[in-house]
């Protein structure tokens, strides 16, 4: 019975495992689907491969943003809280709880403050929305690191790799301030 059991919460964490790799693929999606409602076509696919853009409705997402893990989750608690204050019984569904509680896994900002400050920082280095988003919720230790995962940081046009190892420095000190 315990090894079925086993078993079955395996099957869970898997199925939970595609689930959130299924939204994270949606929501990187999302983030191209905006930079090309925000930029014009021509100007979006310099900055994201065609083939990596999606199929979204554009028009759905027009006055959509990049948001940090922190963001979301700051947004998430206020929704559930206002749900709460008004519906005493409310719980939220098993889904929202669930992304709710990825978030909080992954977000290493904590204060509204520190969000400021980082985007501050990235806003300096001239980087474009989704590479703040991405470099926030990624968290790259190295230039190195960070130019595998976003390769629009590398294009030496911006700045250097000693430039963008400053600038990851200065993020995850300003993440570690909470």
């Amino acid at each position: 019975l315990v090894q079925g059991q086993q078993s079955v919460t395996s099957l869970v964490q898997f199925s939970l495992f595609v689930v959130l790799q299924y939204w994270s693929a949606c929501l990187y999606s999302l983030q191209c689907s905006i930079i090309q409602s925000k930029m014009g076509d021509e100007y979006s696919s310099q900055l994201v491969p065609e083939e990596e853009q999606g199929d979204i409705d554009k028009e759905v997402f027009a006055k959509g943003q990049m948001l940090l893990n922190a963001e979301v989750e700051i947004i998430l608690d206020h929704h559930i809280k206002n749900k709460q204050s008004t519906d005493m019984e409310y719980q939220p569904p098993e889904t929202l709880k669930r992304v709710v509680d990825h978030i909080k896994r992954f977000n290493t900002i904590k204060s509204r403050s520190s969000v400021n400050s980082i985007r501050g920082l990235c806003a300096e280095f001239h980087l474009r929305a989704y590479e703040v988003a991405l470099i926030v919720n990624l968290m790259p230790r190295s230039s190195e690191e960070a130019i595998a995962l976003i390769p629009s940081l590398g294009d030496g046009e911006r700045f250097n790799e000693e430039q963008l190892q400053k600038l990851l420095d200065e993020v995850y000190g300003a993440q570690k301030v909470d």
